[in-house]
């Protein structure tokens, strides 16, 4: 069984956000992280590995 987690990169929450004053949009040059959703179903893929599962592969997939 092969295993495929969508995952999005966000901004970190710990750094102070700040607009871009030309276009009024989010400045996302800063430090960014995984979703925290995202690495809850990392990891419960990783253990059904762990637990035996015939897992062959485990994929992180990302868009954008």
């Amino acid at each position: 069984m092969k295993i495929a987690v969508c995952v999005k990169q966000v901004p970190d929450a710990t750094v102070h956000k700040r607009l871009d004053p030309g276009t009024n949009r989010l400045d996302r040059s800063g430090d960014s992280e995984l979703n925290p959703f995202d690495v809850h179903g990392l990891e419960e893929a990783i253990k059904l590995r762990e637990a035996g599962h015939e897992v062959e592969e485990i994929v992180a997939v990302c868009m954008g």
